[in-house]
């Protein structure tokens, strides 16, 4: 659909919807020495008194940040690069799912995944376990809170990368790109271990090596392979599998505007997501989480609990999905015209989407089959499945990682 004028008469979207600046902008240059790839940094609440801005390199210490160098490059976000850590942006996509709005991060298929006749099926994708520390089934839990923080702690944005009253999540693969790039077999799920605290202290804990063998906390183990010398037990994974996509740390993660003080437009927050969005631009906050690689802080995106179908052949595991509808068109802001105009969208992430369901609802899936369809009024987007007339099928599928409840 070509670019013709209607003047809007109520708020609607505009083209460049990402937020210019943002309080996590600031907070990337004041960080940079928390982020530095491979930088002992002082995360420890005794950095904060006084003598050394470094951890001891002893025990489990925190190694700094993860390297994205060799970072896929959907997971250095657009305008990435892994040899410049912090230039990608992961920018929110709106839509709305019965009729109420969510924030979205899409993210396509890619790599092996991207070129597999079944993308879905988790017996060919194989993804790597991931240790989740006190979990809950219907959903993804916040960092546990049941670990021993220090006495007297109080978690401090300025001074702590992370937070000492928290325990993170403990990760065993990297999006490391294939060496042509383009075929990584990395994908962005887990496959659950479930970790039980039982008086760990808050982040002690940073590898799999270590978690392994620790006696305050419990797991299930499965015994290491005969023959290996030195070889550790691994976690057992429980049969649950989330979606946790790893970024470069230092790359930016946006929301819209809380309400009232944008434009009203495609970068402003509704009521329905005020909260995160309060939370990104007063708080420097986004809504990324943090865990740890072999002692190295990263950050994910947290999709959610996937849902899984069983098929035949016996045994074969298949991720369920929800369906999610582009428009083909919508409205944007000319800020040469000063006008809302009609233009055609060009796929997901960009127009006002229409999905399933929310997080937390029964059939959400954080992985979304595309359809297309013609809006009846793009001054009146539809906001609900029902509403949509004649889809297409497009039979591709992205990851449409909802944010997590703020």
């Amino acid at each position: 659909m070509g670019p013709t004028s209607k003047t809007a008469s109520k708020p609607a979207m505009q083209r460049t919807h990402r937020p210019p600046s943002s309080p996590v902008s600031g907070r990337l240059s004041s960080w940079t020495a928390v982020w530095a790839p491979g930088l002992v940094i002082g995360l420890s609440v005794g950095a904060a008194t006084g003598c050394s801005p470094y951890e001891r390199r002893v025990g489990e210490y925190n190694a700094g940040a993860v390297d994205p160098l060799k970072f896929a490059a959907p997971y250095l976000g657009a305008g990435g690069s892994g040899k410049s850590p912090g230039m990608g942006k992961f920018a929110f996509a709106k839509a709305y799912a019965n009729g109420k709005e969510v924030l979205y991060y899409p993210l396509a298929f890619n790599g092996r995944q991207g070129k597999a006749s079944d993308p879905l099926d988790l017996n060919t994708l194989k993804p790597p376990s991931g240790y989740v520390f006190d979990p809950t089934a219907t959903e993804t839990a916040p960092d546990s809170a049941k670990c021993v923080k220090p006495d007297g702690y109080v978690f401090d944005q300025q001074r702590d990368a992370v937070r000492y009253d928290r325990q993170g999540n403990i990760f065993t693969a990297l999006p490391i790109d294939s060496t042509t790039p383009g075929s990584t077999t990395y994908v962005p799920i887990i496959a659950e271990v479930e970790v039980k605290s039982n008086g760990n202290p808050c982040q002690d804990i940073k590898s799999e090596a270590t978690l392994v063998k620790r006696s305050d906390v419990s797991l299930d183990l499965v015994p290491p392979p005969e023959g290996v010398v030195d070889a550790l037990p691994s976690g057992k994974q429980n049969g649950r599998f989330r979606a946790f996509a790893v970024i470069d740390p230092a790359a930016e993660v946006t929301t819209p505007k809380p309400p009232m003080e944008g434009n009203g437009a495609y970068d402003e927050c509704g009521s329905d997501t005020a909260a995160i969005c309060t939370k990104f631009h007063k708080e420097g906050i986004g809504p990324q989480r943090w865990g740890w690689y072999k002692q190295y802080l990263l950050a994910y995106l947290d999709g959610g609990n996937i849902p899984l179908q069983v098929i035949n052949p016996m045994g074969k595991l298949r991720v369920a999905t929800q369906n999610l509808f582009v428009p083909s068109a919508a409205l944007f802001w000319n800020p040469e015209t000063k006008m809302f105009e009609e233009d055609a969208v060009a796929g997901p992430g960009i127009g006002p989407d229409v999905m399933e369901h929310r997080r937390g609802e029964e059939g959400y899936s954080p992985i979304c089959r595309v359809w297309t369809f013609d809006p009846a009024d793009t001054m009146s987007p539809e906001k609900k499945v029902a509403d949509i007339q004649n889809p297409k099928d497009t039979g591709k599928y992205i990851y449409c990682l909802q944010a997590p409840p703020s």
